[in-house]
């Protein structure tokens, strides 16, 4: 057998077990839709699980809380339920665990996003403290990208994993403005409404300040630029 007969062989292989897990599907949505049907019409839910297996192990319970599938080890790889009131919805891994979760929540919905080791990857929804937002998270847990909700308003900011490296939104000041740092934890851009108003600053890479624009604290408007020396080498108007 040549190696192109070989991988023909394993695509078709693969093709048939994904034709099956489509049936299978298929038919358990079609069940579940007609007991939702029967439910909603008699105001009643099935007594206990009903389960659908097949010859490689893998089983559907529907049960009056919703609908779980099981793989041929026994471990869950789709779920659909409603916990008391709350209505939700999971993808799980080989090893059970969830990989993709959607969920009412205990004060809002919610979705989760996690890889192989269970590590917590992209977060959209509403917080347990209420506030709304969404994260992304790095192999090593930690929050690259998120957009959020505050107290005094909402911002987005990117980091890589240690620093925030761009930050646009209000400030816990609640002005108005936006950062960006460099990979050394200094600010080299920096765009605020201020006191008394708006002003752009620039500054190199030790994070000394070169360059202004905007208006001064006097209330006057201008500019200048220094040099790596820290001497002006120009002021307007």
């Amino acid at each position: 057998m040549t190696e192109q007969d070989t991988i023909t062989t394993r695509f078709e292989a693969r093709l048939g077990r994904l034709e099956r897990n489509y049936r299978r599907m298929t038919m358990l949505a079609t069940m579940f839709a007609s007991l939702s049907v029967i439910a909603v019409l008699t105001g009643q839910s099935p007594a206990g699980p009903t389960i659908v297996g097949d010859p490689s192990g893998a089983r559907t319970a529907i049960t009056p809380s919703g609908v779980i599938v099981y793989d041929a080890r026994g471990n869950v790889r789709l779920d659909m339920t409603i916990d008391g009131t709350t209505p939700g919805f999971g993808v799980h891994g080989p090893d059970g665990k969830y990989v993709f979760e959607a969920n009412g929540g205990s004060v809002g919905g919610f979705l989760r996003v996690t890889d192989n080791t269970n590590n917590e990857r992209a977060f959209m929804g509403i917080y347990s403290n209420g506030t709304s937002g969404m994260q992304i998270f790095n192999a090593n847990a930690k929050v690259v990208v998120e957009a959020n909700s505050t107290t005094t308003g909402g911002y987005f900011r990117a980091g890589d994993g240690t620093l925030s490296r761009a930050f646009l939104g209000v400030f816990s000041s609640n002005r108005a403005g936006m950062e960006i740092t460099n990979a050394g934890g200094k600010t080299v851009v920096t765009a605020n409404e201020g006191t008394p108003g708006g002003f752009l600053r620039l500054a190199d890479t030790a994070g000394t300040d070169r360059a202004y624009l905007g208006l001064f604290t006097d209330a006057t408007s201008g500019g200048w630029v220094k040099n790596a020396s820290g001497a002006q080498t120009w002021h307007g108007p």
